[in-house]
Formats: C-alpha cells, sequence, structure tokens
C-alpha cells in the first residue's frame, strides 16, 4: 500500500497502490543501463539532457502539472539506488517486500550498485564516514533479549560491539553476558550468507519446489551476483543484508543466523508467492566460541555445523605424544631430553619444540578433541607454530585468531 507522497518516476498510484507506468518504467530502465554505459552521473544527465528526458510531470492540487524538469544529479542518484524499483518499500528504516511489481531486473540492478561503489569517493573520504553497524537490532540471545550496539575509542581508533544489555550497566552486573566484536560478527554473517548463495545445492534444497528448471538456472545467477553484493556490505553498507535476515541468535558456541524465504525470493525473482510467504524460517548454525585474548575479545570460527564437525587424528596425536614426553620428565622415567630422543627416534631439538603442545591453552585443546577448532587450525599450522609461547593469550592469537 502506498502511504502517500508523490510516486516515484515508473510508476503511478492507483487505489492506494503504486502501479507501473510503461512509458516511464522504460525511462528508468534505459537510465540504468545508459549509466552503465557511461560510468558517470555528471555525463548521464548531460545525456539525458541531450535526449529530452526529463523528470516525472505531476498534478498538483490546483490541477496544474508541475515537474518535467531535466533530471539533477541527486534525483539520478535517488533513481539508481531506489530500493522502490526492486520492489520494496522501506518502514521505519527497513526494507520490506512491497506490493508493487519491480521495474528494474535484480542483475541490472546490482551491476549498477557495483558500479556506483567502483566510481564513489576515496579512501580519504570513506574513513571519514561514520562507522555503521549492519546488523544494527538484528542480533538477540538465546533468551530473545537483544544485543545492543556499543563502542569504544582507543588511540584515535573506534572498536564497536554487540553487547548484552546487563552488560553495559558494568562489568559485574552480568559476568554470563555477551560482548562481541561488532567487525567479527559482521564478517561472520555476510560470508555465510555469500557462502550459501554461491551452492547450487543448498539453493535446491531451499527453494525446490518454488521455481521449475528455467527459472531455478537464473535463480542461480541471481543468487551469485547477490552473493558478490552481500559481501560488499562490509565496506560499505546499503541495508540490503536486514532484508535478508528475520534475527541472528548468539550462543555459547553457535551462531544462528535466520532468514526469511519470502524475502529471499523476492530480492532474486521478485514477489514471493503466499506458499513462500508461509514458511518457516530458513537457519543457518554457525558454531564458534568467544576467546579472550588478553584485554580483547574476539570471535573464532570452528566448523559450520555439528555434521561436518570432524576429529583430525593427526591434531590429537600431537598433543597426546607431547603429553607422554612430559609426564615421562617429570615423572623421571627419562634423564634429559637426550635420552627421550634416543629411546624416540627423533632429534632432541625437534622433541624441545614439541613438548611445548603439552602446555597448550586448555579451550584450544578442547577445541581440537571435540572437532570444532578453526579450519587453518591444521597439523602443519601446529608445527609452525611450535614452539609455543608460554601465554595462553599468544597461543591464540598465534593459532586462531
Amino acid at each position: 500500500m502506498w502511504m502517500g507522497g508523490r510516486p516515484p518516476i515508473g510508476y503511478d498510484v492507483k487505489d492506494r497502490k503504486l502501479v507501473i507506468n510503461e512509458a516511464e518504467a522504460e525511462t528508468v530502465r534505459h537510465i540504468y543501463r545508459r549509466y552503465l554505459e557511461l560510468r558517470s552521473l555528471n555525463r548521464l544527465q548531460t545525456d539525458l539532457k541531450q535526449a529530452g528526458i526529463r523528470s516525472k510531470v505531476h498534478i498538483g492540487t490546483d490541477g496544474r502539472p508541475f515537474g518535467g524538469c531535466v533530471i539533477g544529479r541527486g534525483a539520478l542518484g535517488y533513481i539508481l539506488t531506489g530500493q522502490v524499483y526492486r520492489g520494496l518499500v522501506s518502514f521505519k528504516w527497513e526494507l520490506h517486500p512491497g506490493e508493487h511489481p519491480r521495474i528494474v531486473p535484480e542483475d541490472l540492478f546490482q551491476e549498477v550498485q557495483m558500479a556506483l561503489n567502483a566510481q564513489g569517493p576515496g579512501e580519504a573520504a570513506r574513513t571519514k564516514r561514520p562507522s555503521t553497524s549492519l546488523l544494527k537490532g538484528l542480533v538477540f540471545d538465546e533468551a530473545g533479549i537483544p544485543l545492543q550496539v556499543s563502542h569504544t575509542n582507543k588511540n584515535g581508533r573506534k572498536y564497536r560491539y554487540y553487547v548484552s544489555a546487563a552488560k553495559m550497566r558494568g562489568p559485574t552486573q552480568d559476568a554470563d553476558g555477551f560482548r562481541i566484536p561488532a567487525s567479527d560478527l559482521e564478517k561472520v554473517v555476510v560470508q555465510s550468507l555469500a557462502r550459501l548463495l554461491r551452492d547450487q545445492h543448498w539453493l535446491d534444497l531451499t527453494f525446490k519446489g518454488h521455481v521449475d528448471v528455467a527459472r531455478f538456472q537464473r535463480l542461480t545467477s541471481l543468487a551469485s551476483n547477490l552473493a558478490n553484493i552481500i559481501e560488499e556490505e562490509l565496506a560499505q553498507s546499503t541495508g540490503l543484508v536486514p532484508t535478508i535476515i528475520d534475527r541472528i541468535v548468539v550462543a555459547r558456541k553457535a551462531i544462528v543466523i535466520k532468514l526469511q524465504p519470502a524475502r529471499l525470493m523476492s530480492l532474486l525473482l521478485g514477489r514471493a508467492s503466499e506458499a513462500e510467504q508461509s514458511e518457516q524460517l530458513i537457519e543457518i548454525k554457525v558454531f564458534g566460541q568467544i576467546i579472550r585474548c588478553g584485554k580483547e575479545v574476539r570471535l573464532v570460527i570452528g566448523q559450520d555445523d555439528a555434521k561436518d564437525a570432524k576429529v583430525d587424528s593427526r591434531l590429537v596425536r600431537e598433543l597426546v605424544q607431547a603429553r607422554q614426553w612430559f609426564e615421562d620428565l617429570a615423572n623421571r622415567r627419562v634423564s634429559s631430553i637426550a635420552d627421550l630422543a634416543r629411546i624416540s627416534g627423533v632429534s632432541a631439538p625437534y622433541i624441545s619444540r614439541k613438548i611445548s603442545l603439552a602446555f597448550l591453552a586448555p579451550d584450544i585443546t578442547e577445541m581440537i578433541i571435540a572437532g570444532t577448532q578453526p579450519m587453518r587450525l591444521t597439523p602443519e599450522a601446529l608445527k609452525r607454530a611450535c614452539p609455543l609461547p608460554v601465554s595462553w593469550d599468544e597461543q591464540r592469537a598465534l593459532l586462531i585468531i
């Protein structure tokens, strides 16, 4: 339902709903295509002016027409980024599927957004922009209590967090609350979404029965394109991610990302059917845990699902061997590392390096035994890290952060 005001170029209002004005809709699509050719708002404005393309003509309350002017750069920027042309509406700063049909195909819209980003301000200008929290209002704990956005400044640098409300009242109020680095959580969510949107098997399982073969091929192409755009959200948020996510639930050792299938289908192929709108939320579970490294807190991701957790016997064997060597020395079953090396058939320097694994941080040891260690923690990586630093914080920074 159109909530009032003048309709944008490409639409008229009928029975309080936006309906397509075919002639203007073609003008909108022409503007999108020409921008991709010219890659400049200034050149686009000049081109449209020379072609005689003008802004939408409206009728005032007195019955007189107004508008029909040269389209300015600001208006062009609005047209080229207008979510209304994707069939979406904004309500309370959130995007929702609208009742009106889209004008601009999704692949054309996304291609223009990438071109606009590429032609945007330089690095110096971007660093002056205020930092925004990509997942604001979407993050909750298991009890359904929202995590609030907070930040601190240190040495001229801004650090953002998603924080339990009780923790914001003081460190002693609730030891069980969350204080998650915003950049870590946002990266996990964005990368998880992008990975699945590129996974044809996941798309087939998720939308099977809703699209035919020809439509599915188009869906996979648009999903891959959407994945590229979502990954750009980490650098410059356009409000796209909140249109897909219903909520994010944070637990001690897992993050559950809940998606609205209707919203996702609407973004990919237009308006979703009633059947799709009534479907249960899509859940993506990412396993990980919050690790403290000195004064810093980091979110460390392990396997993506419990069924994927796999114990690496080589890692476990390294820990067991180091522990055995240490116990042999501590209990005086051998007199020296040299004797231990001779009995074990390896060199003394080799044991000197590897025995430090007997003092591996308990949380890292637990990950290895459960098979939920980060994918980057391989036997080769563990070998390169030896001898390990004594500090557990330094070990975490070296092996899993």
